[in-house]
């Protein structure tokens, strides 16, 4: 089977690119069946001689256009070409070439990241000296290995204010993982309280795990969660998903109060905090909690790569002893990446990589806020000075918004998705992470001709 891409490292075309072409080609003309199996994204890059990081891309382009899909403790399979690219019609011929969808030009759904500023070479380098150090094929540290768990400590104090030791930090594979290594601390009648609207995937993982949430109107202050009695409050104080804005620092000290009266726990989601593009950073509740309660949550996927799925969680001393005894699941990062991240950040790279692309995507952001100044009253532009997209506010209802959007090339996110019940249904979310600075015009003049 014809599987292994034949890579031109001299060509202008970006790895992954290649990598998603070739498969594409073997799908479309059937050389890769249905419901056949892809190998593993380590696997693929092995054979491919390229970084874990290239594969993903290449694989996430590919289910973002359905011609693969993952299942869960499974694998990566082909979705089919007899399902998702030549449909038929009921006499057996095949739609007339102007009734299929376009392909889509522009992802500017929220949570991807400019893979062209994305150092690759020398986080190569650090992959390739981490696989020489001692023991780094072995099974590693339950919590996370101290080395990464350490030079952790060290960014957030220099970069957020926060003060931890390593023995409180558990490394995982991305937040959900550790949310749900929390949930051992709690027993199982405790509630569990959600933004709404808020990033609705961690309410369904909780819901699917038994759990019971609570819906808490989102910015709500102390007086809300007396009447709610949650147990643990789940919050994104920093940047507020997908509302934007910051927590008022009155409600924060609030929920703090909240917290130490009531013995009540708060998640931290320190969401984006490195990509903030006006002021100064936002002080975490974390450093401002007295009493042992709140729980800090955070990763690299905004500010290197959400591909490493390299996420922490600072225990409060409370709950890092109950940790002792009750245990928790085994650290699923290979050790390989810990160490490489630590020597990484080690060496001030992380730190100047973040500068870089805070640079970066705040030109962007400035020269997307001119363009869809263009666009009004039609379409509005939302500014927080924050993050990796911007919320539009239109004129048109949300579902027809995102139609006519895909229908032109461009993908974007609603907003109503992540309301409990009914919510909004004129705003959109425009992710700029993964766009280039070359194609905002093209990209927003394609939205303005589609919601003319």
């Amino acid at each position: 089977m014809p599987l292994i891409p034949p890579l031109d490292r001299n060509r202008q075309t970006p790895l992954y690119e290649q990598i998603y072409r070739y498969l594409r080609a073997q799908i479309e003309n059937g050389a890769l069946k249905s419901e056949e199996a892809l190998p593993s994204r380590r696997m693929m890059a092995a054979l491919c001689g390229v970084s874990t990081t290239t594969v993903w891309n290449a694989y996430e382009q590919l289910a973002a256009e359905g011609y693969i899909a993952a299942k869960p403790k499974s694998g990566t399979y082909v979705e089919g070409p007899e399902r998702n690219f030549t449909p038929v019609t009921e006499t057996g011929e095949a739609p007339p070439e102007e009734n299929k969808p376009p392909p889509v030009r522009y992802d500017c759904r929220f949570g991807r990241i400019d893979e062209s500023a994305f150092p690759h070479k020398l986080w190569h380098a650090h992959q390739q000296a981490a696989l020489r150090l001692p023991e780094v094929l072995q099974r590693g540290d339950p919590q996370g290995e101290l080395f990464l768990r350490r030079e952790i400590c060290g960014i957030l104090n220099r970069l957020r204010g926060v003060e931890a030791d390593p023995s409180a930090v558990i490394i995982g594979a991305g937040l959900e993982w550790l949310i749900l290594a929390l949930l051992p601390l709690f027993p199982e009648t405790a509630r569990f309280g959600m933004e709404d609207p808020g990033y609705t995937p961690y309410r369904k993982l909780l819901d699917a795990y038994g759990r019971k949430t609570l819906t808490v109107p989102s910015g709500s202050g102390a007086e809300r969660l007396y009447d709610l009695q949650p147990d643990i409050l789940y919050l994104q104080p920093s940047h507020r998903f997908p509302l934007g804005g910051v927590l008022p620092a009155k409600k924060r000290q609030e929920l703090l109060q909240w917290a130490g009266k009531t013995g009540g726990i708060i998640l931290e989601d320190d969401y984006d905090s490195e990509l903030r593009y006006r002021g100064l950073p936002i002080q975490p509740l974390q450093s401002m909690d007295r009493d042992g309660r709140v729980v800090y949550l955070g990763s690299f996927s905004g500010s290197f790569s959400p591909a490493l799925r390299i996420g922490y969680m600072i225990l409060p001393p409370g709950l890092e002893e109950r940790r002792r005894h009750t245990g928790h699941p085994s650290c699923p990062v290979s050790v390989p990446d810990q160490l490489a991240l630590a020597s990484f950040i080690q060496e001030g790279r992380l730190e100047r990589h973040i500068a870089r692309m805070r640079t970066l995507y705040r030109r962007r952001r400035e020269r997307l806020l001119e363009l869809f100044k263009r666009l009004e009253p039609d379409v509005t532009a939302e500014d927080d000075g924050a993050g990796l997209f911007l919320r539009l506010s239109l004129a048109i209802p949300e579902e027809r918004a995102l139609t006519l959007a895909l229908e032109a090339g461009v993908r974007l996110t609603g907003i109503s998705q992540f309301y409990e019940g009914t919510g909004e249904k004129t705003r959109v979310l425009f992710g700029y992470g993964g766009l280039s600075d070359d194609c905002l015009p093209e990209v927003t003049g394609l939205l303005a001709r589609a919601w003319a």
